[in-house]
């Protein structure tokens, strides 16, 4: 450092040029050096980037489709939710803020371990995203619910519980002790839906919420979780085009699609009728099971299951002349009866697939009728 009044030090400060902080030019000098520096350059300003000056109808459109399209779940903070769009200006967040559509799919994070300031601050974003959404259709996914027992879950149960008429797409896991906050709501608009108790219903005076999704007309996908019990919850079964359910006992399975004489796609992952609440029908119907519309059948064993379950019993339940794609694991069945049922339903069976397989295309397709693809894993 030279010394306080040295030719140096006087030689430095005129090289440098220094001159009052910034903070003390006024705003009028600091614009028009900002102009001057934009002129020089030969850039552009921006605020005079054509985005800036859109109607907000388009800029509007365009903020909705710069997320994943609807009906997928956002988060509700975050890098990738709908919140970054109301920090970049004023003028975008009053966009973002009458935008309803920008705000009808959300996605609550709900963990074990989670602090009651993380989870107060989610259930905060949860209500005013419902309040911002206005009367668009929702989608909502709600399932990591199942993974904590927060005091504060059945606040988000309850304020989901007040737009059951915007149910569009939900995807819903909660203690079973809640159940009753959506018995009797009507859900004229709901499509798709997952479903099941977080917790394993205990006791044999269990209700039976039969009523449960009875005002949801339009419900034609369903997912079951592993909690789910037939004789416990009653489903408008007679509407599904499309289901996949996980651990449900065989027997429930033959009365689903006993019921469902409208499914197209169905993904059964079954255990052994062992349990209390197992259904207790005897597995074969009194009449073969004709079902026209079924053209996609995935069975197998629930990934937990401590033995496979038979399912050949379950084919012998049916005839399904629309099948063209069939997947199935070799331990539930053996190829005869998976012969008998192929020439049974008189399908045009277009692809077979086979998991767990330890046999050959060669044996396999000598002692089944003639199909298409055949797969093996």
């Amino acid at each position: 450092m030279y010394p306080p009044g040295s030719i140096n030090t006087l030689m430095a400060f005129s090289f440098y040029q220094i001159g009052p902080h910034p903070s003390r030019i006024p705003l009028e000098s600091q614009t028009e050096a900002v102009a001057s520096f934009y002129e020089t350059s030969g850039m552009a300003y921006p605020w005079t980037y054509p985005i800036f000056d859109l109607p907000p109808e388009i800029l509007s459109e365009i903020f909705v489709h710069v997320f994943p399209e609807y009906p997928q779940a956002l988060p509700l903070n975050g890098p990738f939710s709908p919140l970054v769009l109301c920090q970049i200006c004023r003028s975008w967040r009053a966009v973002a803020l009458s935008t309803p559509p920008l705000w009808r799919a959300m996605k609550a994070d709900l963990w074990s371990g989670d602090s009651d300031s993380k989870i107060s601050k989610q259930l905060e974003l949860f209500k005013l995203y419902l309040k911002r959404s206005g009367s668009c259709p929702l989608s909502v996914n709600l399932s990591h619910a199942r993974k904590v027992t927060h005091r504060l879950v059945p606040q988000f149960l309850r304020a989901l519980a007040a737009h059951t008429t915007r149910w569009e797409h939900i995807d819903l896991l909660m203690p079973f002790e809640y159940m009753y906050l959506f018995l009797g709501r009507d859900m004229p608009l709901l499509r798709s839906l997952t479903f099941g108790p977080s917790n394993y219903p205990h006791g044999r005076g269990l209700p039976r919420l039969s009523t449960l999704f009875d005002s949801a007309p339009q419900l034609t996908h369903l997912i079951l979780t592993h909690n789910f019990f037939k004789r416990v919850f009653g489903m408008p079964f007679a509407q599904l085009t499309h289901i996949e359910a996980d651990c449900l006992y065989v027997g429930e399975c033959v009365e689903i699609l006993r019921e469902a004489p409208l499914l197209e796609v169905a993904t059964f992952r079954m255990c052994q009728d062992i349990d209390q609440f197992a259904v207790l029908d005897p597995l074969r119907p009194a009449s073969l099971i004709q079902h026209h519309c079924l053209h996609h059948l995935a069975v197998g064993s629930y990934h937990d299951a401590i033995e496979p379950p038979n399912l050949r019993g379950f084919l012998e339940c049916f005839a399904l002349p629309a099948l063209r794609y069939l997947h199935i694991h070799e331990r539930c069945i053996s190829l005869p009866s998976l012969s008998d049922f192929i020439a049974r339903s008189k399908c045009d069976l277009g692809r077979l697939h086979i998991a767990g397989a330890t046999l050959t295309e060669t044996v396999v397709r000598e002692q089944l009728p003639p199909l298409g693809v055949i797969t093996l894993e």
